[in-house]
């Protein structure tokens, strides 16, 4: 990690596996929180369909973060899991404002 300023590299691979669990786990617990207290539409709990692959992601995470190759699957289930909760989020907005 010559030269590099990255996260990862300053807070070492356990340590950064730990947080993106806690991100993602927070990103759930929020989106849950919000649409129960009314800040967001009910709508805005479709992401929640995502949680299988936010599991599959952070379990790959925890079984790999020590060895990059093996991480692979773990990070396009992030690729998806970003694009797929954000694209529900959305779409929770859309749907609550067209009824």
């Amino acid at each position: 990690a010559v030269g590099k300023r990255t996260l990862v590299v300053t807070l070492g691979k356990r340590r950064s596996m730990v947080l993106y669990i806690v991100l993602l786990v927070c990103a759930y617990v929020l989106t849950v929180v919000f649409a129960v207290a009314g800040v967001i539409p009910i709508w805005c709990l479709l992401p929640l369909l995502t949680l299988p692959l936010a599991w599959k992601a952070s379990s790959v995470l925890g079984a790999h973060y020590a060895s990059v190759d093996e991480l692979l699957p773990a990070n396009a289930a992030t690729i998806a899991l970003n694009s797929l909760f954000g694209l529900l989020l959305a779409a929770g907005l859309v749907i609550a404002r067209l009824l």
